[in-house]
This record gives C-alpha cells, structure tokens and sequence, in this order.
C-alpha cells in the first residue's frame, strides 16, 4: 500500500523524500517496482475483469447473487469468491 502510494505520487515528489516520510526503504520502493505480479494478482486481475464486463453488460443490476456458475465461465471456487474479489 504505501509502495503504491508512493508509485502514484513520484511524479509530485521525490521517491526518496516520500520513502523517508513513510518509514520505508527506497531500495524496497524499487524492487516492489521491479518484482512481477503474483499468480494471485494475475488471476485476481482476470477475474475482476470478468465481473465488471459482467456488470457492464447488466448495467450494473446485477447483484452477488448472479455471479453464479451460468454467468461466470471459471468455476464454483472462483464464483464463489468473486463478490470478495470485486471489492479489492
């Protein structure tokens, strides 16, 4: 989270002044940069897309209990989570 913060407000302030203001290690700033997203996130990300592009075709009438298995294409696990993962 403060990685991120710090990500979306470099262009206002300096990474360095940022990272000492928030207890944080430059050197970690950067390597948080660098690292590649998790399966998770991936997965997350996909999933998300999913569900809006869902709404998006409902019009956003489409509440928790219609993501079910006849309108999400991943199965009972992903569905079961989906409402959880949209929040995120």
């Amino acid at each position: 989270m403060t990685f991120r913060f710090i990500d979306a407000h470099r262009a206002g302030w300096a990474v360095e002044r940022m990272a000492r203001v928030l207890e944080v290690s430059t050197s970690g700033y950067y390597a948080w940069k660098r690292r590649k997203p998790s399966r998770k996130a991936l997965s997350d990300r996909i999933l998300v897309k999913g569900i809006r592009d869902i709404q998006k075709r409902h019009k956003r009438r489409y509440g928790s209990p219609g993501y079910t298995l006849n309108s999400l294409p991943w199965g009972p696990r992903q569905a079961a989570i989906a409402p959880r993962a949209a929040c995120g």
